[in-house]
């Protein structure tokens, strides 16, 4: 069985999906999830290639200006800024720990207010990320 997205806007969709939930026929051998949240549209294609473009910036940059002593790779910026800006913190065996998110599932608004972080992050040390239209 494959998986079904629906999103609800319409009265129509939503009469599709109720029908087709209805004719599933689960059991104890063969369960089913059904999950409704809200629907958040995801990054947009542009604005990952941007995102990581920024990263790949910023390691350069942040060796030359002495932010880091080392050129990283743009991966390690962003395991960086996932802890920095989207962490969350957990207690383990009595230490306060920063887990990343992941930057994956937010939606355009978190994604961009997280890009203006980095962007802030970066200025903030005299690293200039372009913006919008600019030339990388």
């Amino acid at each position: 069985m494959t998986s079904r997205d629906y999103i609800l806007r319409t009265p129509d969709v939503q009469a599709n999906c109720v029908k087709y939930v209805s004719s599933l026929r689960p059991d104890d051998d063969h369960p089913l999830l059904v999950s409704v949240k809200p629907w958040v549209k995801r990054r947009s294609t542009d604005q990952n290639a941007r995102y990581w473009a920024w990263l790949t910036i910023i390691a350069g940059e942040a060796a030359r200006l002495g932010v880091s002593d080392k050129f990283y790779d743009p991966e390690v910026w962003h395991e960086h800024f996932k802890k920095l800006f989207l962490g969350k913190r957990v207690v383990i065996d009595d230490t306060v720990e920063l887990l990343p998110e992941s930057s994956a599932n937010k939606g355009v608004r978190r994604f961009s207010e997280y890009c203006e972080q980095v962007d802030a992050w970066a200025a903030e040390r005299g690293i200039i990320i372009p913006a919008m239209g600019e030339t990388l």
